[in-house]
């Protein structure tokens, strides 16, 4: 099987993943400089699963806390990568 990784962070899942045999064939990540906000999910080669995390800080409890709760969410981007690339698996992580 082989693996997209989207907010892939500190690549905690993707580490593990791969553990379990599972290729990983990109990440995407802003911490790379890559943002998914302005990447084309088409130019990304298809995968058998995608993973992500979206950060969940502006719509969290955390977020409100810290004045950053705007009640954006990153998992439309996310969804975009999935409806585009259809993959036959999906793995989400709410961080």
């Amino acid at each position: 099987m082989r693996a997209g990784h989207l907010f892939d962070g500190a690549g905690g899942l993707r580490i593990g993943l791969e553990e379990a045999g599972i290729k990983t064939i990109w990440t995407l990540d802003i911490l790379n400089g890559q943002d998914i906000c302005k990447e084309d999910p088409y130019e990304y080669e298809k995968p058998d699963l995608i993973v992500g995390g979206p950060p969940c800080i502006r719509t969290s409890a955390a977020g409100a806390l810290s004045g950053v709760q705007t009640g954006e969410s990153l998992w439309p981007k996310m969804l975009r990568f999935i409806m585009a690339l259809k993959p036959k698996w999906v793995l989400v992580e709410q961080p």
